[in-house]
Parts: C-alpha cells; sequence; structure tokens
C-alpha cells in the first residue's frame, strides 16, 4: 500500500518556555521534559532509515512544536547530527529572548554545505509596549531579542536564513505595511525578511475557517503530512495539538523508531478517511489552532 510523504518532521527538543504568550495554545498541562540527545539521534535515524526504505525524500525538521528551542541544551548537537544525516533543511522558530545562544552557529557552518537552516524569529504586536503585553515580559526585554535578531543576521553563513514573523491582532492588520518596516529598521534588517500575518484566536473559534471545512470540505493537511513527537517520546496527530491531546503511542516502545510505521497506524488512516469523507470531525473538532466546532 501506498505509504503518504512524510512532507515535515516536528520534534519537540523540549517543551519548556522562558514566555506565557496570551495567544499560545498551551495550556501547560504536560510535565516539562528535554528530550535526550541520544532519543532524538535515534529518531532522526528512523525517519532517515524508513524514508530510505519507502523511496521517499528526507521531510523538512522542524525543531519547535511548544516549547522554546533555545532553551535546550543540546540544540547544536542535536542541528549537528542532522546535517551529517543529510537533512535538506531545519526549520527553529523562537522567540528570540535565549536567541544570543545562537553564536554557537558558527562553528557549524562547514556542516551547512547539504542543509538549509532557516531560523524563524517570532516578533508580535505592534511595538515594544504591545509586544510586552502579548509575550507576558518587561518591556525592556524587546531590545534584547531586537539585538539578538541582528546578531543572527550578521553571522553571514552560507545556507543560513534569517526571518522574523510578526502576528498582529485583526483590529491591527490595517498597519502592516507600517510595523512591517518599523520592524526592520528597529533589527537591522532587510524587509524582505518580516512577514506580518493575523493572529490566531486561540480562545474563540475561527467560525469562518470552520464553517468553510465543514461545507466546502477543505482540509489543512497536517493529518496528511507531519509527523510529530513530542519531547517526552510520544507520537502526535497534529502540530496544533500543542497539548497532546491525541497520541498513538512511544516512537521507541510501540515503533521502534520506524517513522512510517508511526505514521501510517490504522487508527491515523482511520482519522484521515473520515475527515475527507466529512462523516467525523474527530478529533479535529475543537482544534486549538482552527477552531474547527
Amino acid at each position: 500500500m501506498e505509504q503518504l510523504q512524510i512532507k515535515r518532521c516536528n520534534i519537540e527538543l523540549t517543551n519548556r518556555c522562558n514566555m506565557r504568550c496570551r495567544m499560545c495554545g498551551d495550556k501547560h498541562e504536560r510535565e516539562f521534559v528535554d528530550m535526550k540527545i541520544e532519543e532524538f539521534r535515534s529518531i532522526v535515524d528512523g525517519v532517515v532509515e524508513s524514508s530510505a526504505f519507502h523511496k521517499k525524500e528526507l521531510p523538512e525538521f522542524r525543531l519547535f512544536l511548544s516549547g522554546e528551542p533555545t532553551l535546550y541544551p543540546q540544540l547544536q548537537q542535536a542541528i549537528l547530527y542532522l546535517c551529517q544525516k543529510k537533512a535538506k533543511s531545519i526549520l527553529i522558530h523562537t522567540n528570540g529572548l535565549m536567541a544570543g545562544r545562537l553564536c554557537f552557529l558558527y562553528p557549524l557552518s562547514e556542516y551547512l554545505d547539504d542543509t538549509k537552516l532557516t531560523i524563524v524569529f517570532s516578533l508580535d504586536g505592534e511595538d515594544s509596549h504591545d509586544w510586552a503585553q502579548l509575550k507576558g515580559c518587561p518591556e525592556y526585554m524587546y531590545d534584547k531579542v531586537l539585538k539578538n535578531i541582528s546578531l543572527s543576521h550578521e553571522l553571514e553563513i552560507e545556507n543560513l536564513e534569517i526571518k522574523i514573523q510578526c502576528c498582529l491582532s485583526r483590529q491591527k492588520l490595517p498597519k502592516m505595511a507600517e510595523v512591517r518596516k518599523s520592524i526592520a529598521v528597529e533589527a537591522g534588517v532587510s524587509e524582505e525578511i518580516v512577514t506580518v500575518r493575523p493572529m490566531h484566536n486561540w480562545d474563540e473559534a475561527d467560525s469562518i475557517l470552520g464553517a468553510t471545512v465543514l461545507n466546502y470540505g477543505l482540509r489543512c493537511d497536517f493529518m496528511y503530512h507531519d509527523l510529530v513527537i513530542y519531547s517526552n517520546g510520544l507520537v502526535g496527530l497534529c502540530c496544533a495539538d500543542l497539548n497532546a491531546r491525541t497520541t498513538f503511542g512511544h516512537i521507541g516502545c510501540r515503533f521502534n523508531y520506524n517513522a512510517y510505521a508511526a505514521f501510517n497506524t490504522i487508527r491515523r488512516k482511520i482519522m484521515r478517511e473520515n475527515m475527507k469523507q466529512k462523516n467525523s470531525f474527530m478529533p479535529c473538532s475543537g482544534c486549538e489552532r482552527y477552531g474547527i466546532k
């Protein structure tokens, strides 16, 4: 039977975070855990080996989910191991507060010949005051994040791409162009690397998108192309399930680190088919990201 392609492998290195963002969907119900570096390597080996067996390209490796990846003490070793395994693409999403630690990337530059590393800084809100309110941090820390962005951008490492993502409340979307320019000036970077988008409302359902999915059968592709592994080793259904409400067992104990076995269980296939046929949207009903009722 044809195996669905794993396009994105989401590995949560840690679920610890140094911010409490108002718009974050993580309810902090799980025990805080850092993934053991040995388990991370086993997961990567499993993805590489099972991808080769099924004659699939390696997915993009995303080293974040609900936690802050720069808090992971073995982040350098994790990136190095992916480079050694010829990963084509690595993505890290950071709030930027501890991103000064990314200076360790420079010694890794010689290993990035075949691997593209993208670091996305989250800089939400229209200004420092708005950012502090959204992030639950003192306003003076905004300047520290800007400095870390600037330092990372100045590394000028080949195959290292720095991006900035800003989320705005829907009421402030008319200021998108103005905010984009302001962030670029403050961080000392080009506007081309700054993206501004609407903020998800995690407390209220996005009824428009939910109705679109139900009425027209449109769907996100997380269930179809994302492999999610939490920091405790549990396999998840979707990267929008930040609280690990739906899991399929431990990647090592149940699946022996076989990525495609974890990705194509009978239960998962039934869920996909139900979603496709619109017979049932469980467990997507109550989706924390898209608010599908």
